[in-house]
């Protein structure tokens, strides 16, 4: 297999990796060729971000990770902070440079950059002691890149070629010698070391030359490959020699590091990268980028977009994510866990990827569980409590629905029988459907008894899946409130099982901990009991992307056959989207190799990714959620997401009818925006606004405050009901004014029975520019809702208009009071409407009164 390595006594060794004289990475395929071409005598090598890399995104974050080094030892001042040694380190080698005589080439040494840093920051060390702690740190946070070090070997082994290091660096050759003293490294010949320390020449002024010189070669003769445009490849193509480039971060992923501020965007001085100050990004950004140039990842078709945001956005954390579920089941003594479906196909797959290069004997193997079914086996007297769990969910059921799930004919409650198409999100018509269910013993006993029937059948699936004497079952699943963790655990109680369940999940929200406290074992990766909360809010706000990501091919489980088999039903997803997520998953699955393959040399303290790397990861996931790159919006802005519990419905994850409200809308709104209404706002202002993504992500970070970003003093527009008795004489809302002046209205309310709505759109006299309303009826016995849209000017007439005199298509004053917008509901619909909800959209110019 591509990639694969042997360990022998700490030592890896590239075997079986690839034919002789070709390479993984695609960006050494030229080298190859040119080996093979050419009559290559030297291969010169660029050293930082082609030979070796470093545990850190920039070179300057080094110095924090130095700082806190001489901090731990006690060689930094008490009164130094780590991150003020960084920034005086970074400063202190501008200072140093600025010193070199005009006219020469500023190449200076490591000792003349402790120079410049004045003797009271460190406890007795002087210049020389600095730079040697400076090397030790070089050497213990790089690894070697294995393609790299494979063109190497090669190169020496099959066409007897020398190699020799060319580095614009302020290390000495015997420094440089020094911090690539790895083993990968330590096993290839190295003849000489350019530095332009050493000479007082860079790459770009003359460091080639020196090299040709020494070796005594003709520039034909030479192969340099290094990752800097200019100083690696154009001045090596001036001095004639081939030259092929190792681009350290290619542009896909330049944009998502940048979001993440992991890459410097301009000058970074100011700010340090987010890293572990002992153990940096643990190479999570060199592996990252590098993992994007493997073979296949150049794919032009419409799948290799999604392959390379699986590697680059969602590999580490799912790598992570396995590497703690397998300590955590060592650390309970588990050989199995079991992965819940739909999501359990791959999260078993990626922890089985984990196994080998963890050294761990943890299984793992799908278990076909869904909400639908375990809250269907967990009935135990159909009271009005445990039904009215079933309604908990984005979309409530209808009246027929729901009696279809809990296994009752409509016959049994006649009743109801004339609202069976009715919402339950109505609160009457749930009160009366609770009360009828419970309310008539021999339905409750139905479906008591179906329960109990769907019980045993579920639990004998369980238990034969983990071993009828297994005491102790760990569950891996995504997450978020532990609920079909919950309903198990009743199901097996109430069978009489005494098998206890404990549930490792990627994130665990807010309800988590209520579940907690009634003693169901549930453990979060990234975040837990809704802590950290801020991330928390906002990844769980909008999940939807990475649970579709997780998905299997095949449908949610419906029931269980009396041979306690899986009954699966019909998936809902569209053939393109299953193709895009295959994508995806074959990406995280590529990272976790590359991670995989690089386990044994990246220094051991540097590479415990699911125990130093949380917050970094869990910054990952917020990111992708609440600043999608435009790329990213457009890859999954057109993916659709299954509500699931028993439902088949399916629904866009972004809503295109919202994004013109997008404009009228303050930062603040736009992040109230309910799930009912748009899954995931933040691609859809990626798409369609990305001023307004910006500031919301801005506030979500906790970057700005809600209200930063409005413009002028808020509002006033009242949102009146009329019930049958009239509109109330007063009553609204609060509105803000976004910065660009204009105002969105947006309210939801459930009274019955709405004959007409009114909204008043200011506090006073004013002046109008209606653009477009939008009102969502819930009516009595209908499952569908009405929906009116009015668009001004040309359904100008569609409304009435109080206390308002038309000036133009679209603009009405108020010349005492505010001018109203009123919509009165069709007669025939009587008093069955009970919700509406409200989007006015309008510009705003307050006046004085007339006088009258």
């Amino acid at each position: 297999m591509a990639g694969d390595q042997v360990v022998e006594a700490g030592r890896v060794e590239l075997t079986g990796v690839r034919q002789p004289g070709t390479s993984d990475d695609l960006r050494l395929v030229e080298a190859f060729r040119v080996l093979e071409r050419e009559q290559i005598s030297v291969l010169s090598l660029d050293v930082f971000d082609t030979l070796v890399w470093r545990i850190v995104p920039e070179p300057v974050d080094a110095f924090l990770l130095l700082g806190q080094r001489l901090h731990d030892r006690g060689h930094l001042s008490p009164h130094v902070p780590v991150e003020l040694f960084a920034r005086l380190r970074e400063r202190a080698e501008r200072k140093a440079r600025s010193r070199v005589p005009a006219g020469k080439v500023p190449e200076i040494s490591l000792e003349q950059i402790y120079d410049e840093m004045p003797a009271h920051l460190f406890a007795g060390l002087g210049p020389d002691a600095l730079a040697g702690h400076e090397v030790a740190l070089e050497h213990d946070i790089i690894f070697p890149d294995l393609d790299i070090a494979h063109l190497a070997r090669y190169a020496q082994d099959e066409h007897g070629a020398r190699l020799v290091l060319v580095s614009d660096t302020y290390l000495s050759p015997t420094q440089l010698r020094t911090v690539v003293d790895c083993e990968t490294v330590a096993d290839l010949a190295i003849s000489e070391v350019f530095t332009s320390s050493r000479y007082e020449v860079n790459k770009s002024t003359g460091l080639f030359d020196v090299m040709l010189d020494t070796m005594k070669v003709d520039p034909g003769e030479v192969l340099h490959v290094g990752d800097h445009p200019h100083a690696d490849i154009a001045a090596a193509g001036r001095a004639g020699i081939h030259a092929v480039a190792f681009e350290k971060v290619p542009e896909p992923a330049r944009e998502v590091l940048q979001a993440e501020a992991m890459v410097r965007t301009g000058d970074r001085d100011t700010s340090v990268a987010p890293v572990d100050p002992h153990c940096g990004d643990m190479g999570l950004t060199a592996l990252r980028a590098k993992s994007l140039h493997r073979a296949g990842t150049s794919d032009l078709s419409a799948t290799g977009a999604y392959w390379r945001f699986g590697s680059l956005v969602l590999g580490p954390v799912f790598t992570g994510f396995a590497e703690w579920v397998h300590r955590r089941a060592q650390a309970e003594g588990a050989t199995t866990v079991y992965c819940l479906m739909r999501e359990g196909e791959f999260l078993s797959r990626l922890l089985n990827g984990a196994r080998h290069y963890l050294g761990s004997e943890v299984t793992a193997v799908p278990l076909w569980l869904s909400r639908s079914v375990c809250s269907r086996a967990s009935i135990f007297d159909a009271s009005e409590e445990e039904l009215s769990e079933f309604l908990q969910r984005r979309n409530a059921p209808t009246v027929r629905g729901l009696c279809e799930t809990l296994g009752i004919g409509l016959a049994q409650v006649p009743e109801l029988f004339d609202q069976a198409d009715g919402g339950l999100d109505d609160p009457e018509l749930r009160r009366r459907t609770l009360s009828a269910l419970s309310g008539r013993p021999e339905v409750r006993a139905s479906i008591v008894a179906t329960s109990a029937e769907l019980r045993r059948r579920l639990v004998d699936y369980v238990l034969t899946t983990v071993g009828r004497d297994t005491e102790r079952a760990l569950v891996v699943d995504l997450g978020w409130g532990g609920t079909i963790q919950t309903y198990l655990d009743r199901a097996l109680a109430g069978a009489g099982s005494h098998l206890e369940t404990v549930g490792l999940y990627l994130l665990t929200n807010d309800a988590a901990a209520d579940r907690t406290l009634e003693g169901v074992r549930v453990e979060g990766f990234l975040a837990a009991g809704g802590l950290p909360e801020r991330a928390v809010r906002w990844v769980i706000r909008s999940p939807e992307i990475v649970e579709q990501i997780c998905m299997h091919d095949e449908g949610s489980l419906r029931d269980f056959t009396t041979d306690a088999e899986p009954v699966l039903g019909e998936t809902s997803q569209s053939p393109v989207q299953v193709l895009q997520r295959n994508a995806v998953q074959r990406g995280v699955l590529q990272f976790q190799h590359s991670w995989a393959r690089y386990s044994e040399i990246i220094p051991t303290a540097q590479r415990m990714l699911d125990q130093r790397g949380r917050d970094l990861l869990l910054r990952m996931v917020l990111r992708f959620v609440v600043a999608p790159t435009a790329e990213e919006a457009n890859l999954f802005g057109g993916w659709f997401h299954d509500e699931n519990y028993g439902s088949g419905s399916h629904e866009p994850v972004v809503v295109d009818d919202l994004a013109r409200s997008l404009r009228y809308m303050t930062p603040t709104q736009f992040l109230e925006l309910p799930m009912t209404r748009v899954y995931w706002p933040f691609g859809l202002a990626a798409l369609y606004n990305p001023p307004l993504a910006s500031a919301a992500a801005a506030i979500a970070a906790g970057v700005l405050e809600p209200h930063a970003l409005e413009g002028g003093d808020p509002g006033h527009a009242g949102v009146l009901l009329d019930l049958g008795a009239g509109f109330p004489p007063e009553g609204g809302r609060t509105v803000q004014v976004n910065g660009t002046g204009l105002r969105f209205v947006r309210d939801e309310v459930w009274a019955q029975p709405i004959r007409g709505v009114k909204i008043v759109l200011g506090d006073g006299p004013g002046t109008a520019r209606i653009d477009f309303m939008r009102l969502v009826f819930k009516l009595r016995g209908r499952s569908e809702p009405a929906q009116v849209d009015v668009e001004w000017p040309e359904q100008f007439d569609q409304v009435r208009y109080e206390d308002a005199a038309r000036l133009g298509p679209n603009l009405v004053v108020g010349a005492r009071r505010a001018p109203a917008v009123v919509y009165r509901c069709p007669p025939e619909w009587g008093d069955d409407a009970y919700r509406v909800e409200i989007e006015v959209a309008y510009a705003w110019l307050p006046t004085a009164a007339v006088p009258t």
